[in-house]
């Protein structure tokens, strides 16, 4: 009786460590392929049509008018305004807000979720 209880706990202990290792393999390599899609990310541009000189003419693009801008070339208000309206914390955590994570928790237990 207890050599069958020994071996449905290691059995059981054996499933759920494959399922951890599962699940963190899964969300890892999910993540390292969000990661690789913002960091090798090209958006289509707009063509330069430049002049001989080097002079910029005119522009040639499908649907969107976009061109690159770096970090350092966007106005400091336009960050913080995008700053302000989606997380007001973003300078002070380091990518994950534990307040704002309980804070959607007890808003879907309230709302039944």
């Amino acid at each position: 009786m207890i050599l069958k209880v020994i071996k449905f706990l290691v059995v059981s202990a054996l499933l759920v460590a494959a399922l951890l290792v599962g699940m963190f393999s899964y969300s890892y390599y999910s993540v390292d392929s969000d990661v690789k899609k913002l960091t090798e990310y090209t958006p289509n541009l707009s063509t330069q049509i430049l002049d001989r000189n080097g002079k910029l003419l005119g522009y040639i693009f499908k649907k969107r008018h976009r061109l690159y801008a770096k970090y350092n070339e966007i106005p400091i208000s336009v960050v913080e305004g995008v700053v302000a309206m989606e997380d007001t914390m973003f300078f002070e955590h380091h990518g994950v807000n534990p307040d704002a994570i309980l804070r959607a928790v007890i808003k879907d237990i309230k709302a039944g979720a």
